[in-house]
């Protein structure tokens, strides 16, 4: 099949290698075959004999060694192709060791792999790779490599274990547990490179987690050396030319046609994160031709119903052009610390968008509960906001609380809550055109309101001017009960007999009410109730004139004048109590019983209106005496409150 632009094909200088590339593919597909419970991710295929420098010349300078804490061999834990795997006690520390040594008759090449994972591994001290604590060389002469133990399992046997990973490490979400992983990997990877060692066989059967969840990178029999390091015992990448790594994971430039670099660990650690989300290796063919087409091609389908960043994530990282893929490590691992955030916030982005509709859900009803909107507009404002700090850049939560805000704006709009719309208002990053001007108008047309209800108030406030009108009704009370018990005066009695008399009394208490009112003018015109007792009062002075001029006219006794003007006065009350305040009603009754008496005691008429007015001042400074804390409320401005 034609072969894409992007992918590698042999030039002239690699075509003579190719047929080894071939061989050394047919030869490991060979083994799997021969072997069938051996699975193909597990299987290395290392570089030929006399392919990578000598690294006998450092090693043949340990000569043969003892050691201050000599190791215990007690047994066999796993054997490879060429080497063996031990426990061993180290009696002087008081720990279990492992010991990675040679077969007998071992090749010389076989003793290359070994020494380089020691020196790669003991040039790299980092919590996500296995320790080296000694390097010797055992009785044949061979290399002994003395490791930490690592009691734990492969990330093989885990991938996709979600039970075993739950029990193990209480890890409910198995894929941010594999990413989780996979991020201590690339920061392996980080420290690895920055020290100038390219792992080039990474995959999760050489990535072992401990009993407590710790992660160690191993195997780094089939290292090289990047050109950051002056020296180094490990061969050099650049000029690295055999085909060595696992096939079911290796970059196009593995097959040896094109130097290594940082970016070919970057694509294994794209590889396996592909088969966290495929569950399977990105190169799958079993026969010779379509596993070399596909490692060169490298375009793996995208597994299904995987996340699509993280698919992107991957197929970016194992592009077959280099200059296409990450860079480095570190952009790899922030590339994967980014869909991390990504996929959190769009999980909290998830949760305040159910919140969200049910609100959307209440808000449509007829009658919405004011503290059930909140109740979910706080959760999912949390949420929202939650998922922002995870990933500042996640438009869509930023779109979606806006809409949220929005909403209870509205809401609170139509409630008649505009002041609670602006503090909701000022959170939107994108108000909507006129929103602002609503919100505006609203809480205009409210201070109007409220100037007014606070008018009406005061206006119906008889607490204002109390201590003025009782000091006036005081005065003109006890006038007018005192007046009618002088006719036994000379001169009052002449007055109180004729119509003319009666009207002189009748113009001085009008004219001294008008000058007590008019000294008391900016109390008694404050408020609505105040103007309302100023004109019953003042009302009364007409009445009596005209009932006295209507008297002469219709030429009834003065009397008969005198007792129809406690009717006057008896409708005068009524009207207060209608139309000013109902708690004069005593006073209305007391004048109607006044008026009785005097029809029918007509001698006992002045003694009639001197209870009247009697009840009417004793009324009036009962109802108006001011009550503890009786100022202290109202929206009164401080000089209308002075003025009570």
């Amino acid at each position: 099949m034609p072969l894409p632009d992007h992918c590698y094909t042999p030039c002239e200088s690699s075509l003579l290698s190719f047929s080894k590339t071939e061989a050394a593919l047919g030869a490991w597909l060979d083994t799997i075959a021969a072997d069938s419970a051996r699975r193909p991710a597990s299987l290395t295929l290392r570089p030929e004999a006399g392919s990578q420098q000598p690294l006998f010349k450092a090693f043949a300078g340990l000569g043969s060694t003892t050691s201050a804490a000599p190791l215990e061999v007690k047994g066999t834990l796993a054997e490879g192709g060429m080497g063996l795997i031990r426990l061993a006690a180290q009696e002087a520390l008081g720990r279990t060791v492992v010991v990675k040594t040679l077969r007998a008759n071992y090749a010389a090449h076989a003793a290359e792999h070994v020494l380089r994972e020691a020196w790669a591994t003991g040039a790299l001290e980092h919590p996500n790779i296995v320790p080296v604590h000694d390097i010797r060389v055992d009785k044949d002469g061979a290399p002994l490599i003395v490791l930490k133990r690592i009691e734990g399992l492969s990330w093989t046997e885990l991938m996709a274990d979600a039970n075993a990973v739950q029990e193990r490490f209480e890890e409910s979400n198995l894929l941010e547990w594999n990413l989780k992983i996979l991020g201590h990997v690339a920061q392996a990877m980080r420290f690895a490179h920055s020290r100038g060692i390219l792992h080039r066989d990474l995959k999760p059967d050489n990535v072992m987690i401990g009993a407590f969840g710790e992660v160690y990178v191993v195997d780094w029999g089939i290292a090289l050396s990047l050109p950051i390091v002056d020296e180094s015992r490990l061969p050099p990448a650049e000029t690295s030319d055999s085909m060595a790594g696992t096939p079911c994971y290796m970059a196009p430039e593995m097959l040896g046609e094109a130097p290594l670099d940082e970016r070919t660990d970057t694509y294994l650690l794209g590889a396996i994160l592909y088969e966290i989300l495929s569950g399977s290796p990105p190169h799958q063919s079993m026969t010779l031709e379509e596993l070399i087409n596909e490692i060169r091609v490298s375009s793996p389908s995208a597994p299904k119903d995987a996340c699509p960043l993280l698919t992107a994530l991957a197929l970016r990282a194992m592009h077959a052009d280099p200059k296409k893929r990450f860079q480095n490590a570190t952009d790899f691992v922030h590339a994967l610390d980014t869909c991390i955030e990504q996929r959190e916030s769009a999980r909290l982005a998830r949760v305040a968008a159910a919140q969200h509709a049910k609100m959307d859900a209440l808000l449509q009803t007829s009658e919405p509960s004011r503290h059930e909107c909140y109740r979910l507009f706080g959760a999912l404002r949390l949420g929202y906001i939650e998922s922002l700090r995870v990933w500042r850049d996640n438009h869509d939560a930023q779109t979606a609380l806006d809409r949220a805000r929005i909403d209870v704006i509205e809401f609170e709009l139509a409630e008649g809550n505009p002041h609670a719309a602006q503090s909701i208002f000022s959170e939107l990053t994108s108000p909507p055109e006129g929103l602002a001007k609503r919100i505006e108008d609203a809480q205009r047309r409210q201070r109007e309101e409220l100037a007014e209800l606070g008018q009406y108030r005061d206006d119906s406030d008889s607490s204002l001017g109390s201590r003025t009108r009782i000091f006036l009704i005081t005065i003109l009370g006890l006038s007018w009960t005192i007046t009618p018990m002088l006719k036994h005066l000379w001169a009052v009695d002449r007055l109180l007999s004729t119509y003319l008399g009666m009207t002189l009394i009748t113009g001085f208490f009008m004219i001294l009410t008008g000058a007590l009112w008019f000294w008391a003018r900016e109390s008694m015109s404050l408020t609505l109730i105040n103007r309302r007792y100023s004109l019953a009062l003042l009302a009364l002075f007409p009445c009596q004139f005209l009932l006295f001029a209507a008297g002469s006219l219709m030429d009834i006794s003065i009397v008969q004048a005198q007792q129809l003007m406690l009717f006057v006065w008896t409708m005068c009350a009524v009207g207060v109590v209608t139309a000013v305040d109902v708690r004069f009603v005593p006073v209305a009754l007391g004048y109607a019983v006044a008026l009785l008496v005097a029809a029918r005691y007509p001698e006992l008429r002045f003694f009639a209106m001197s209870g009247g007015n009697l009840v009417l001042t004793a009324t009036a400074i009962v109802i108006w005496y001011p009550k503890p804390g009786q100022y202290e409320s109202g929206l009164l401005s401080g000089k209308r409150r002075a003025l009570t």
